[in-house]
């Protein structure tokens, strides 16, 4: 069970890293090479307030119970 879930976020990260080796490739000497996991399309690094903003908007338009950003780092903790 474990290591299926496991893995399956595993791919999941190695797709995202597909995604923004061709993000470098297509803004070429622009791009901002940060190593951050969650960046813009040109490299920089996505600021908190707008990862928080999207998703408070996101949980406002979906049928599931409202949970503030914050808490989802205890949820992550806790896979179902």
């Amino acid at each position: 069970h474990g290591t299926r879930r496991r893995s399956g976020r595993v791919d999941v990260f190695r797709t995202w890293r597909k995604t923004q080796d061709t993000e470098r490739d297509a803004w070429g000497a622009v791009y901002v090479d940060s190593r951050y996991v969650f960046t813009a399309e040109n490299g920089e690094p996505v600021h908190a307030y707008h990862v928080a903003h999207r998703y408070d908007r996101l949980v406002a338009a979906a049928p599931v119970p409202a949970l503030h950003f914050h808490g989802l780092r205890h949820t992550h903790a806790t896979p179902a």
